[in-house]
């Protein structure tokens, strides 16, 4: 696995596989919450901000 997956030119910004992957998971983890949580009756919408504002914190 390459450590770098790319780097932006100009800005000399480098993007890691490391953190694109962690975020797939994160997004590909709260997807499949709401839509556990659907079926059982929660609100998708409260998921997914449940689910965004543990990122921030």
């Amino acid at each position: 696995m390459l450590p770098e997956l790319f780097r932006i030119p100009g800005i000399n910004f480098t993007v890691n596989t490391y953190g694109v992957l962690l975020a797939l998971s994160f997004l590909a983890g709260l997807w499949l919450a709401a839509t556990l949580g659907a079926r059982e009756g929660y609100d998708k919408n409260k998921i997914y901000d449940i689910g965004l504002y543990k990122i921030l914190v």
